[in-house]
């Protein structure tokens, strides 16, 4: 199995990069994806993006705008996007997303070896939330805040 690349910043004792946690390991992320990672799998963050957006509506899931009660509505709202997906949507809205974001900072990952690793349903729900957040396509209320304490995946203004 492919090591996870050191997280630079993090290793000199700073903030990090961001991370995502898949098979039980951390993985770092850009904290922007480059055009040609975007190009990959643009089309899919943004349907996935709308599928979170309506189910968090049709679960009445707005309100609260605590930091946990967003997180919580997130998370519940991407479960039920999970579960009506198909294998194969779920692949390419979900799982190609993931991929192409570690590829960016792991080149000699493949997508074979990628589809192998035992992941959670908590890690590829934080996942995805995480690349949706660095891939520069969404303006988020606090772009400096880790997704993972902060609210992984809110819009500013939207679920």
């Amino acid at each position: 199995m492919i090591d996870p690349a050191p997280n630079r910043t993090a290793a000199s004792g700073g903030v990090g990069t961001p991370e995502i946690t898949l098979a039980g390991r951390d993985w770092p992320i850009p904290d922007l994806l480059t055009w040609r990672e975007l190009s990959r799998c643009r089309r899919a963050l943004l349907e996935l993006n709308g599928l979170i957006t309506d189910a968090v509506a049709a679960a009445g899931l707005l309100g609260d705008d605590s930091d946990g009660a967003r997180i919580a509505r997130n998370l519940q709202a991407l479960s039920t996007v999970f579960r009506d997906l198909a294998d194969a949507d779920f692949d390419r809205l979900v799982m190609t997303p993931i991929y192409v974001a570690l590829t960016a900072r792991h080149p000699a990952l493949t997508r074979e070896e990628f589809d192998a690793w035992p992941t959670t349903e908590i890690e590829r729900q934080y996942a995805i939330l995480a690349v949706r957040r660095y891939s520069g396509l969404f303006v988020f209320a606090d772009p400096a805040s880790d997704p993972e304490e902060a609210a992984p995946g809110e819009d500013d203004g939207e679920p």
